[in-house]
Order: C-alpha cells, then structure tokens, then sequence
C-alpha cells in the first residue's frame, strides 16, 4: 500500500522557524496557518536525529488531542504503514530507533500525574494559549539532555488570546518588527507581525503575517470564515490578534493607540506638563515608579518611564528615584499604594522614611479597584491615555491581565498605574485646574494608618 501525500508549499516564516536554533519556540498564528503540521515535522526531525529520545505532545483536552493533534500526526507519519507500535490506551507512540512520542491531556489526571515524573528531551504543546503556565513551567522542568550530545527542545504553537503567560515568555523584545495591512472577506485590518525574544535569547517567538498558508488549503477558505463569523472571533482565529479575552481589566487598550515607539520618546516637560508619579511599594514584591504626566494642551496622560525592581530596600529605591528625578524633574504629587502607610518598624511607615530621609514625599489615594479600572478604561477609549513602549512590565500587565486573575497575577505596574491615572482624572482633569490643597478627607485619610485590612470590601489592594 502507498500513501497518498499532499505537495506542502512551505513558507519563509516556516522555514525561519524550522532553522531556528533557539532551544525554546512559539509560533502564534491563524486557523489553517500549518501550525501543527509545521510543529510536527519538527518533532520528527528531532526524534530522527536522536535516537533513542522521548518527547512529549501535550494539549489541554483529551477528545481534541485526538481528533486534532494526533490525527494530524498520524497523517504525516502513518505508523500502520510504517510498522510501528503504538500504544492507545497509554497514548505512547515507539519508533523503530527506539525514540518515543508520550502524548499527554491536561484533563486527565493520570496525564498530569505522568507528565510530573517522566524525563523528556523535547516537548510540543498545542493549542498554548489553553494551557496552564504551571504546567508549561513544569513540563520544561522535565526537559533533560539524557546524554552529552542531546541538545533539549520545546515548541509552543496557538491562536493569540489576550497577551497572557506566553507573551511574556517569548514576546518581549522585537528582533524584526514589521506593520501590515491586509485585507478578506469584506474585512481591513493592520496588524504587527515579526520575530520576537522573550526572556532571554534561548526563547524566540514568531508572530506571522496571516494567510500564507493559503497556497495549502481550499481556495477561498479565509473570504469565507470573516464573512461568516463575528469580528471577536474573527480577530483571534483569523487575523490572529491578541485582542483579549471576555474579563479583561483594560479591553480598551490598544497598542497601536496607545503606545509611543523608542523613535518617538520625548521628555514632558516645561509649563505644558503638569508631572504627577504613581508608586507601589514592595520589598519580596517589586517596588513599582511610573513617571507620568499631564498635557494642559491636548488633555493626554503620558507614562513615560518606569522603575521596577523587587528585593531591594527603600535605601536603594529612594536613591534611584532621586537620580532620575535630576533628569526628569521632581513630580507635583507622588501617588501611593496603601501598603505604603502600614507601620512596619517603631510605628514607622514606609512613607515616613522616604520622606524623612529622602524627602520623597508619598500622598496616599484610597480608592476601589472597579473605579479606579473603570476611569483608566473611559481614558483609554478616548485615546486620553499613552505609554512609551519602554514600559514593558506596565504594558505587560495591561495586556494580560484579567478580573478573574488580578488577585493572583503581578499586578504591581497595574495598581501603580491606576491609582495615579485616577488621581490626574479626580483632581486634575475634572476640576479643570491643578492644586496640592488637599480637603479635610483627604487629610484625615494621609494621616492615618490603615490596617492591611483597609477597605477589604471594596478589593482595594
């Protein structure tokens, strides 16, 4: 018997990813985009070249393991014909060469129970987005060279969902950035595209244009999805956008918006800015400064650097901020979380000591996190709202970060930026005019030291 093969007219895009010699790669494309089928080869590649090797597949549910990733497997590489063995009810894959394909479902509990102890060398997931970071964590720790010329792989392909977990792993830094403009089924959409570093060189991510996978499925098959389906669901399946998901905190933000490139940072000063800071204090937790200001011109917040450093101590902190203050200029107001009015030691705050030894002087602004979101969002729809593209753990958590996820994600940049956000809006843009003068709540509330407790009711953290 003779299998049937179908010509594959592979693109430059796939072929960068196939030649890539990062240990750890994500590409992230469009339904139809030969994700799999590309991920696939790979795997067969690297099992061909170490003999002996065991690789895990992993995919968040067992039905669309099989009725997706492996049956697109076993029409590559067909092991009825090729003779080789493979285990249904262990999901176990053994080629002649003595290499292995572990195929793993996240919704069954001997899965996970498995993935947990077995020593890998390469590991593909499918469908990413839908996979837990701590899983994803954990099968990396799996990975081992098991002999000394065994190189360890991983490869992580999906559909964009919101700018979660694997952004941050493999989309941080843009290494070739491009813009384009493409347009099907009665729609027109820019987009960014390019080949990204995440957290360090051995994590590359590729972001593609969409639709060059055309020549390798049926004509008119994209005109036809985008005709015939939502604008959401088209962005996500279709063009490929990370847009968000339902729950997330800002869905007005924008990149394309609300971001100011490197070529076009500036320094907001002079008698048009009004400079007003945002701080979130932490010592385990990072310790979060975002220099911000306020256009009298054109009504525009602009957050235009950020410091963002964990582990240190308000000596370092505060000897920082003053350097760059000397470049920046000192703000009119520093905005600050409630953690930084807990005493901590001989009933001192960490705001007393940034002021009584720095003369860095910290206001503090109690206001619940619905509102304070729901102010950023009515800012940030308006276009009322830029951050320089330098502000990579602000831009981070705006992109990524649900309601279902704030209490448990680093939402340090987040709150930071919020809260001052917020207080331009109240005390700034509402009353149309700028004063320090505080009234007597707000005295009341600088003055006194609230439990970590404080207004628990209204999420405020």
């Amino acid at each position: 018997m003779e299998k049937i093969t179908k010509k594959i007219y592979w693109n430059e895009w796939q072929w960068k990813f196939l030649t890539c010699p990062a240990k750890h790669r994500a590409y992230f494309a469009e339904f139809r985009s030969g994700k799999t089928f590309m991920a696939c080869m790979d795997l067969l590649s690297y099992l061909h070249k170490y003999p002996g090797s065991t690789a895990g597949v992993i995919r968040n549910i067992n039905s669309e393991l099989w009725t997706s990733t492996i049956h697109q497997f076993k029409e590559i590489h067909d092991w009825d014909l090729t003779g080789e063995a493979f285990n249904k009810s262990q999901k176990i894959l053994l080629f002649h060469n003595n290499s292995r394909i572990i195929f793993f479902a996240l919704d069954r509990p001997d899965d996970k129970k498995k993935l947990k102890n077995v020593t890998l060398s390469y590991v593909m997931g499918d469908q990413a987005e839908e996979i837990d970071p701590e899983i994803f964590d954990m099968a990396i720790s799996r990975l081992s060279h098991g002999r000394e010329d065994k190189e360890v792989k991983s490869v992580w392909i999906g559909n964009p969902e919101a700018k979660d977990w694997y952004w941050e792993k493999f989309y941080l830094i843009p290494m070739e950035r491009y813009t384009g403009t493409w347009t099907r089924g009665g729609e027109t959409v820019t987009r960014d595209y390019g080949i990204y570093r995440g957290i360090n060189n051995n994590w590359i991510g590729f972001w593609p244009p969409p639709f060059l996978n055309e020549h390798n499925i049926a004509p008119g098959y994209y005109d036809d999805q985008i005709s015939t389906h939502s604008k959401f669901w088209n962005a996500k399946y279709m063009w490929a956008l990370p847009i968000g998901i339902g729950g997330l905190v800002h869905p007005e933000y924008n990149e394309h918006r609300h971001i100011i490139s490197h070529n076009n940072y500036f320094l907001p000063q002079g008698e048009e800015w009004i400079r007003i800071d945002a701080m979130d204090y932490g010592i385990a937790n990072p310790t979060v400064w975002l220099f911000m200001a306020y256009s009298r011109r054109t009504g525009e917040i602009v957050i235009f650097d950020e410091y963002y450093q964990e582990g240190m101590t308000i000596s370092h902190h505060a000897k920082r901020i003053q350097e760059l203050y000397k470049e920046y200029s000192y703000p009119k107001a520093i905005i600050a979380c409630p953690r930084a009015f807990q005493s901590e030691r001989d009933g001192l705050t960490p705001a007393d000591e940034y002021r009584r030894q720095y003369g860095l002087n910290l206001q503090g602004y109690n206001i619940g996190i619905e509102t304070r979101a729901e102010i950023c969002n009515r800012l940030l729809r308006i276009d009322k709202i830029k951050i320089f593209e330098r502000c990579k753990n602000l831009r981070r958590q705006i992109e990524s970060i649900t309601w279902k996820k704030i209490e448990q994600a680093e939402n340090h940049a987040l709150e930071a930026f919020q809260r001052g956000v917020a207080w331009i809006d109240e005390h700034i843009i509402s009353r149309g005019t700028f004063s320090l003068e505080k009234d007597s709540k707000e005295e009341r509330e600088d003055v006194k030291y609230k439990p970590f407790t404080a207004n628990l009711l209204e999420k405020e953290f």
